[in-house]
């Protein structure tokens, strides 16, 4: 499963990562439903595997199962 993560610094950062196992996207949604986002985001960014950073363009089109950000996450429905 492919997420989107976006990281709000001056400027933005987004990084495209996939979630490789079944143990690893539980305890991603785990921490994203008990509301601690920055370590779902953890989670992901050290155990999944990095496919790339992606510019604002790129992440409007990019085809993943879910944005996250520090405080939010949300299904993508395009």
């Amino acid at each position: 499963m492919k997420v989107l993560i976006r990281v709000r610094r001056s400027p933005e950062k987004r990084y495209i990562v996939s979630l490789l196992n079944k143990k690893l996207i539980s305890d991603v949604q785990d921490y994203i439903n008990k509301g601690k986002h920055l370590k779902a985001i953890d989670e992901a960014l050290s155990r999944g595997d990095f496919k790339k950073e992606v510019s604002e363009e790129e992440a409007m089109h990019a085809n993943v199962r879910f944005i996250l950000t520090e405080k939010n996450a949300h299904y993508d429905l395009m």
